[in-house]
């Protein structure tokens, strides 16, 4: 099929379809963890609630000749798994002159592993539960081989247990079980001590995680600290990044932003995307090192994949901060980014709609880009959403704008105080209480917001 065919011809079963078919024949073997892991991905986008023009522009990218992708044999960058369990899986090679005689045959890798892991090698039982919780969301199948590599000593897979015994598993498949999560996460304190001793990086990292989380240790963020300092200066990127978050918000050691970048550094270098990301917000906003906005913009461009850096991209290009200003692109970056559940792209892609940045102003999808992203927290979008039904742009609904500034309000944001404060003052959404309209303008007042400090002096509700 033509990559310039127009999409309002094509129905998205079609390319998913044609997707489905570019599969199979990059992975030959049915079973091929690599294939389950695209054909998943292939289903997640196939079955999101974005339009359906959105998906199969999505689906092209990824699978039909546009970026670099799974079928262009990437591995999953590790921020997608994470980071508390220590796993280091190979990082994409972006360097272009390699790819004919370097390029990473990850279908052979995971055959590779599934083989060794058969053949009972812990390490090799460990990443294999990994990828299958991870990837094929299968929570009781990973349990099977993190327990056949925790038993023979892998402090990975120690840990990762711990974990799916604490917080149930991906899907709910394996029950929470508190007493047999302290379990091996003690274990994996004790087995992460000894090997840590011994100089084994990997060790040292999850030991690391045991203290900073308190997870079958008492809790002691300088302990941890200390054992992901030895981690990372043995080149462990998940460690040299948590080190460097470590020294970014003063956690277990003194705040030191110029040494947070440093690790930052360190761990992006080797291809490691959260790092990737952090580097370059540390470029914007000029913490650590001197601001230097297109260095910040290198940085964001090389995680195309990872939600976080794709979202910071697309707010350097709405803006021009470090790049030249195209909203067209910053709503590309911001729907990508926005359908990996980043919320504050979400946020963005629904002012893009409500203002026609970018994109035809359509108040509807703004509204609809709001509401995704206020479902999980997003304090920003809960204020725009109680803003929206409270003006009536998509029809007036006070109740609906009382219930989203409350939400934003509890979070703090002084705008959604203001706002609940009229609501109860004038009795819209809510019934008449000029307590609570005290209560919340005041809030409000306090963190110096200049419209609640006029309203309760001029209504004298001081």
């Amino acid at each position: 099929m033509p990559n310039n065919i127009q999409v309002s011809q094509v129905d998205i079963w079609e390319i998913v379809e044609e997707a489905q078919k570019a599969i199979n024949s990059k992975f030959s073997s049915e079973g091929s963890i690599a294939r389950k892991m695209a054909l998943k991905e292939l289903e997640s986008i196939a079955s999101n609630d974005l339009p359906d023009a959105e998906k199969i522009d999505l689906i092209r990218k990824k699978f039909l000749g546009g970026q670099t992708n799974l079928l262009k044999n990437e591995v999953p960058p590790s921020e997608t798994l994470d980071k508390s369990i220590g796993a280091e899986v190979p990082t994409t090679n972006n360097n272009t002159e390699s790819e004919e005689s370097d390029d990473y045959d990850l279908e052979h890798f995971l055959g590779q592993i599934e083989e060794d892991a058969k053949n009972g090698n812990p390490e090799a039982q460990y990443q294999l539960g990994h990828f299958i919780e991870y990837t094929e969301f299968n929570s009781v199948e990973a349990e099977k081989w993190y327990r056949l590599a925790a038993e023979q000593g892998n402090v990975n897979a120690m840990y990762s247990l711990g974990k799916l015994y604490r917080l149930g598993g991906i899907g709910r498949e394996v029950e929470k079980d508190i007493n047999e999560a302290e379990k091996w996460y003690r274990l994996a304190a004790e087995q992460g001590r000894a090997d840590a001793e011994l100089g084994n990086a990997d060790a040292q990292y999850v030991l690391g995680n045991c203290y900073y989380f308190g997870n079958g240790v008492k809790k002691n963020k300088s302990e941890a600290v200390k054992w992901y300092r030895k981690s990372a200066e043995q080149g462990k990127r998940d460690a040299q990044y948590v080190l460097g978050n470590c020294y970014f918000g003063g956690n277990g050691v003194k705040a030191d932003k110029s040494e947070a970048v440093k690790w930052y550094r360190k761990a992006a270098e080797q291809g490691d995307a959260s790092a990737q990301c952090k580097l370059g917000d540390c470029y914007k906003n000029g913490e650590g090192i001197q601001q230097d906005y297109k260095e910040a913009v290198r940085w964001y461009q090389k995680g195309p994949y990872y939600p976080e850096s794709r979202y910071a991209l697309g707010f350097c290009y709405e803006y021009g901060i470090g790049i030249k200003e195209d909203k067209k692109e910053a709503v590309e970056c911001y729907r990508f980014a926005a359908a990996l559940y980043n919320t504050d792209a979400q946020y963005r892609l629904g002012e893009c709609y409500k203002r026609g940045k970018g994109v035809q102003q359509d108040c509807e999808k703004a509204v609809e880009w709001y509401r995704k992203s206020a479902e999980y927290g997003n304090v920003d979008a809960q204020y725009a959403l109680g803003s929206c039904f409270e003006s009536g742009i998509v029809g007036q609904n006070y109740s609906e704008a009382v219930k989203w500034y409350r939400k934003a309000a509890e979070q703090g944001d002084a705008r959604a105080q203001y706002a609940l404060g009229r609501c109860y003052y004038y009795g819209q959404g809510v019934q008449k209480n000029k307590d609570e309209a005290t209560k919340w303008l005041s809030r409000a007042a306090a963190q110096d917001y200049n419209d609640a400090k006029e309203f309760l002096k001029n209504n004298h509700l001081n």
